[in-house]
């Protein structure tokens, strides 16, 4: 298992792009996003993308309205289909911070 932050503690009040990750041979994992604050508005999306020079993609089904300070996560497993994942946050208003976090589980070959 890794945990890789996506997003370091940072103001919510922009919209915001999290480092892309390469799910590579991933077996399974979740992506947590985390708000502090009072009344933040915006909307919340996983994107995703093939190769390194593809367009983003919102992946089906991810996109979730914020209306508060809350946490959030995706389960994300093998059979996603796609290479690469960043947290994308489009801000509307109020203010507090972000952070997100992915925990991932890699299939890991041992020794004989």
């Amino acid at each position: 298992m890794k945990t890789i932050t996506l997003i370091e503690s940072t103001s919510a009040a922009v919209d915001r792009d999290s480092a892309a990750y390469d799910l590579g041979d991933l077996l399974s994992g979740s992506i947590e996003v985390d708000f502090t604050g009072t009344d933040i508005v915006g909307t919340l999306t996983l994107e995703c993308r093939n190769t390194t020079a593809a367009a983003w993609k919102t992946v089906a089904s991810s996109s979730q309205a914020i209306t508060a300070s809350a946490d959030h996560i995706w389960v994300l497993t093998g059979s996603a289909g796609y290479r690469y994942v960043r947290v994308h946050w489009d801000w509307t208003s109020g203010a507090g911070s972000i952070t997100s976090t992915l925990v991932a589980k890699e299939t890991r070959v041992t020794g004989v």
